[in-house]
């Protein structure tokens, strides 16, 4: 093996590379090592255990989702934020076939509080958009139906829609459009 100094991010990249190729099951501190071409014991200097490899993949692989995503939050209408973002995932989804379905079962404790941050990140976004939109019917929020609460089901829609091969944004849109938007908007 070669003993050449690396480091992590040239490491998450490799363990990218093995997610593109075969999910996150395909993880593991032996493929990393022998695709970085340094010593296992090596890949202990980054990652305490498979667990944290694949938790800090998944969280790069979020920070990536972010990146791509971001100007679907510079958008003042809540449907184009809806639909770039959707755009975006379905884009990393191909470049990562498995990760949108499999991101969650691979995922230790700590995994999980890392993809919560950054579904709650998103969220916090389509909600600012929600709420700068001029064209939302103000009227069609009350008590029980919050902006909060639509972004969230909207949100766990779109997420539910990323997971079928063949889903049509279309619906979703039209749901928005009829649920919140002025009427001959």
């Amino acid at each position: 093996m070669n003993k050449k100094v690396t480091s992590k991010e040239e490491l998450l990249i490799k363990a990218k590379e093995l997610v593109k190729e075969g999910g996150l099951k395909n993880l593991d501190m032996r493929k990393i090592a022998s695709k970085s071409n340094i010593a296992l014991g090596s890949t202990y200097n980054y990652f305490e255990s498979k667990s944290d490899l694949i938790n800090q993949t998944i969280e790069s692989i979020f920070k990536e989702v972010m990146s791509k995503s971001y100007s679907s939050f510079t958008s003042d209408s809540f449907i184009d934020a809806i639909y770039n973002l959707y755009i975006s995932i379905k884009e990393l989804s191909t470049k990562y076939p498995s990760f949108i379905k499999d991101h969650t079962i691979y995922a230790s404790k700590d995994g999980y509080e890392i993809m919560n941050k950054y579904l709650t990140h998103i969220k916090l976004n389509l909600l600012n958009v929600l709420k700068k939109d001029s064209k939302v019917d103000e009227t069609a929020f009350n008590n029980v139906l919050t902006k909060e609460g639509y972004v969230t089901f909207i949100f766990n829609n779109l997420n539910q829609a990323l997971t079928q091969d063949n889903y049509n944004i279309d619906l979703l849109i039209e749901v928005i459009k009829k649920t919140i938007y002025k009427k001959g908007n």
